[in-house]
């Protein structure tokens, strides 16, 4: 007898035949169809480990439906593919059982909680996909609209503002299992371009509601879903500054102690030199249990880590009748007493040492923290703990940037209200906003909205913007909250990252049935890619010349930079610059009709599409170029296009950029001057934002009462000081009168 293997979906069953009676040639992985008689197995070759182990097939006919050719991998649950390889081939890898396991959860899941929250009285309510851009402080992925030339759609970062005009529209219970869309780097808890979220909002709850709604939906997903695990901390309340003075970090794992220790009085005083005046000095204690074959070479492995973290060394101390480690014997006997009383010490244990700044300290002591975590396994993967980080700063300090900006959300309810926002410092104003953790993981995020349109504007005019400005990004909902809000709140939870934690996955590309590649790939079906001309070019509305009302639309719904003397339109996508390199052609001829030296004639049709070509393939190439096409004397460079790294990380420029070098400092400002004029009386801009450096203000001599409404003042750290101004074409007219 001669057995056969036949797998599906539902598992594996043996067939058995004759090969004098049938002829079977059949390899791994074809298709065929076998009819037989279902038998018991003889006794004694039953097979325990099989499901269908006590039974199989006695076939009656064989026929191969379809042939499989040579497989890239073998189809078995332990794999050695790389990942790109089996994203490639992803219909083949679907057919391994971990992979198919966690698609079936994932349904399961869906379905538990769509039940979950419709039985709980909450509506289910589908958002649009095609809309503006939302406030989530990621990129936007954004469609252009043939319909409407030069105007874009956002795909949504989050249902963010849709969901609070539901609640304005008196569905007072939503929730939905939302798609959501972001241009971040990937890593391992974050999946790349798209992600789902359990989105929920809800109407007159304050805090203890949300938090309650939430917790009773995880508990009983979890019960439902993983019975094997269990709940170890039973949602814990944190606030944000304890969580980060406990463990350098608003994620904590609290499957596992080792909390931070404050040193910093005791070893300021210790008569240790290299201690005696750093800001802040914080240890973490390993238990003795863990300490013996940790020697000079793992601690050094350890330091390595640190390192990584921007620590200079890692100081540390073990314990014993004689002290040992890099400081141990530095440390006498009365500082010593103090130090084990306050970090409780016992003989065996080792203290690691982090110091500098608060901040730095944190980032060290927290990756630390976690690399003793994995090396001895300090936390069960059964194990959920489960905690809410509150009280979060509503504002945080930029470091990039050198500037003030939300925090999370900034639509939440500010402690104090307006009162806060006008009289206290960025760093004390407090929000209702909360995370819970999971495993040292961000599963949710939310918060008490705040329902004030007077809030809304204080909370942007603390970062110099108008309300104007909150009108002009935020209108649906600014309107809205005219015809009053009732309170309400909401919260997200991560469900491509519950699920990973769910099914112990190292990597949350393996939670999604056709996932991105760690370079945000989607290798199987060759996204992104280049697409035809055609689809680029419908018509008449994006092809050739622009338009006149394509120009118009595009240059108001595209941010205006002038770095004096430079004038540069801003946008993220090649397509886009290219068309805004037209908009700048046709405007030359009155720049030209004014500047006697720039009166050259423009490139021709064919020298423009030769240099079209040229940045197409340079910035497929690199990524990293600036350069124009000149006016022959060299004196203007008409067109220019390449990476903005100063302040707009990823941007495309293309405008003009006045030669001083050539033509002299006072000619390029009048230069400058007269394409402001362009731009106002010939395209129909209305206002230019402005970020240029002191420096170059006063060594252009421009008199600032003539063409600046000088606004709030902002430092960008690489470049100096920079002012944001804004020229309004009103004021500019009346000025220059």
């Amino acid at each position: 007898m001669v057995f056969l293997t036949l797998r599906d979906r539902y598992g594996v069953t043996q067939v058995n035949f004759d090969p004098q009676v049938h002829t079977v040639e059949a390899k791994p992985e074809y298709c065929v169809k076998v009819v037989g008689t279902v038998v018991a197995r003889p006794s004694g070759q039953e097979n325990k480990d099989m499901p269908t182990g006590d039974v199989e097939i006695e076939l009656t006919s064989y026929e191969i439906l379809t042939a499989c050719k040579e497989l890239p991998f073998p189809i078995r649950d332990e794999h050695g593919s790389s990942e790109e390889i089996r994203f490639k081939h992803r219909f083949l890898d679907l057919r391994r059982n971990p992979v198919l396991k966690n698609i079936e959860f994932r349904a399961r899941m869906n379905h538990f909680t769509r039940n979950w929250f419709t039985h709980a009285d909450f509506l289910e309510v589908q958002t649009p996909l095609f809309t503006v851009s939302s406030p989530e402080w990621a990129r936007d992925y954004v469609i252009p609209s043939r319909v409407n030339p030069g105007k874009f759609y956002a795909l949504p970062q989050a249902p963010q503002q849709y969901k609070q005009l539901l609640m304005v529209g008196w569905v007072d219970k939503y929730f939905q299992i939302a798609p959501c869309f972001r241009d971040e780097d990937p890593r391992a808890d974050r999946h790349s371009c798209e992600f789902y979220q359990v989105d929920a909002e809800m109407s007159f709850v304050e805090q203890d509601d949300v938090f309650a709604i939430a917790e009773k939906y995880v508990s009983e997903l979890v019960e439902e879903l993983v019975p094997e695990k269990w709940i170890s901390v039973d949602f814990a309340k944190i606030p944000y500054h304890e969580a980060m003075e406990a463990y350098g970090s608003d994620k904590p794992d609290l499957r596992f102690d080792m909390q931070f220790v404050d040193v910093t009085t005791i070893l300021n005083n210790a008569g240790i030199n290299f201690l005696a005046w750093k800001e802040c000095i914080k240890c973490i204690k390993l238990d003795a249990e863990y300490t013996e074959w940790v020697s000079r070479k793992v601690v050094e492995w350890f330091e390595k880590v640190c390192k990584e973290a921007g620590a200079g060394w890692l100081p540390w101390i073990k314990w014993w009748t004689e002290l040992s480690g890099s400081i141990g014997k530095l440390v006498n006997w009365e500082i010593k007493d103090e130090l084990q009383e306050l970090t409780d010490t016992d003989d065996g244990d080792i203290l690691f040492f982090a110091l500098w700044s608060s901040a730095s300290v944190a980032k060290v002591l927290n990756k630390l923290r976690l690399h003793l975590r994995d090396t001895f396994d300090l936390a069960n993967q059964d194990e959920l703990a489960f905690c809410w980080i509150t009280d979060f700063p509503f504002y945080e300090y930029d470091e990039g940037h050198d500037k003030w900006d939300f925090g999370h959300n900034p639509f939440s309810h500010v402690v104090g209200w307006v009162e806060s926002l006008k009289n206290k410092d960025f760093a004390d104003i407090e929000t209702n906003q909360y995370d819970m953790v999971l495993n040292g993981y961000e599963i949710l995020s939310g918060s008490i909205r705040n329902s004030n349109p007077d809030v809304m504007v204080a909370a942007f005019e603390k970062l110099w913007l108008s309300e104007d400005d909150v009108k002009e990004r935020f209108g649906a909902m600014y309107e809205a909250f005219q015809y009053w809000a009732p309170p309400h709140g909401w919260f997200a939870f991560g469900f491509d990252r519950l699920m990973m934690i769910l099914l112990d996955e190292p990597n949350i590309r393996e939670c999604y049935a056709f996932p991105k590649s760690w370079r945000a790939e989607d290798v199987m079906m060759w996204a992104p890619s280049t697409i035809d001309q055609e689809q680029l070019v419908p018509g008449e509305s994006w092809g050739g010349r622009c338009t006149r009302l394509n120009l118009l639309s595009l240059m108001k719904n595209t941010n205006y930079i002038i770095t004096t003397p430079r004038l540069v339109l801003r946008c993220y996508a090649l397509e886009d610059a290219i068309l805004m390199k037209e908009a700048i052609d046709d405007s030359l001829e009155h720049l030209q009709a004014w500047m006697p030296r720039a009166k050259d004639e423009p490139e021709t049709l064919a020298k423009k599409q030769e240099r079209v070509l040229e940045y197409q393939q340079d910035f497929q190439k690199n990524k990293q170029y600036v350069y124009g096409i000149f006016s022959p004397d060299e004196s203007l460079l008409i067109g220019s296009m390449g990476l903005h790294d100063r302040i707009w990380p990823d941007a495309l420029e293309i405008g003009y950029r006045i030669r001083a070098s050539h033509i002299g400092q006072w000619y390029a400002t009048e230069a400058a001057k007269a394409l402001i004029d362009v731009w106002f009386n010939h395209i129909g801009i209305d206002r230019i934002e402005i970020h240029t450096r002191l420096d170059n203000i006063r060594s252009a001599r421009i008199p600032e009462k003539l063409w600046f409404e000088k606004m709030k003042k902002t430092v960008f750290k690489k470049d100096g000081e920079f002012y944001v101004w804004y020229l309004q074409k009103e004021n500019y007219l009346e000025q220059l009168a």
